[in-house]
């Protein structure tokens, strides 16, 4: 009646498979030759009720496709929204609005993983975030925030980092930042190179990301990092998690919770 479509599906979760495999199964059946969805203009990673999620928009048979594929404990969710391309920004408000209010099953939700959290409010910084309340948090002026497992739990050398950095171009702080780690590791080893779609209380921004594999002082770590700038195109925002290799994926499901929960105000 209003010129567009929503559609959710839900499955049981396949460990096996990532959100890229989830994806790839929906275009092997709707994209290509003589199917519904003629061709992909964008893939990108997001977030949906702090459910690591990928995005992707289709045209085809008249329409613009937004589809979101959602990774939970549980069940992976499926978001489809069709509208015509013309009116697609127009309607798309509507489908955001519905993911920001979107709540999973119970086994699914935030406290599943971080068990019971606190909320920095960072008002002076342009954002929020929920994180562990067996974690701390300590701040350095109205630049950056570092989050970290309390001293003599697991999750002490965890990081989560937040950092405000002048300029507007997302991809070419993450091309600095690259580069910048590899003059510390000329053999630092760089994936997942690909923007970052944010899209929470209305406001909707593309980012970037990128996750790197690199030696420091004799240890090897990994490292997520997600840029996304503000949209008075003053100032961008850096998260990054960062944990020892042999950790990493350990702690990685609380790291993207919290970024699931990172709210950018003002």
């Amino acid at each position: 009646r209003k010129g567009y479509l929503i559609n959710v599906q839900t499955g049981s979760s396949n460990p096996s498979a990532s959100t890229h495999d989830l994806l790839a199964r929906l275009e092997a059946q709707y994209l290509g030759p003589g199917r519904p969805w003629s061709v992909k203009i964008e893939e990108a990673k997001t977030s949906v009720a702090g459910l690591d999620s990928l995005q992707a928009i289709y045209e085809g048979s008249g329409s613009r496709i937004r589809v979101i594929v959602a990774r939970g404990k549980t069940l992976d969710y499926v978001f489809f929204f069709f509208s015509s391309p013309e009116n697609f920004k127009k309607h798309e408000a509507d489908f955001n609005w519905l993911l920001e209010n979107f709540q999973p099953v119970a086994a699914d939700k935030l406290s599943g993983t971080m068990g019971n959290v606190l909320k920095f409010n960072g008002a002076s910084l342009g954002y929020m975030m929920d994180y562990p309340e067996t974690w701390v948090f300590e701040q350095t002026g109205n630049h950056s925030v570092v989050f970290s497992g309390k001293p003599g739990t697991p999750e002490y050398f965890a990081t989560v980092n937040i950092q405000n950095i002048g300029g507007n171009d997302s991809a070419a702080l993450t091309s600095q930042l690259k580069r910048d780690i590899a003059r510390i590791d000329g053999a630092a080893t760089f994936a997942d190179d690909t923007p970052f779609h944010y899209s929470k209380d209305g406001r909707v921004m593309q980012g970037h990301q990128f996750s790197v594999s690199y030696n420091r002082d004799g240890n090897r770590y990994r490292q997520w990092s997600v840029a996304i700038p503000r949209r008075d195109g003053k100032l961008i925002h850096l998260w990054s998690y960062a944990a020892p290799d042999d950790r990493f994926a350990r702690h990685a499901p609380v790291a993207g919770k919290m970024l699931g929960t990172w709210t950018i105000i003002q």
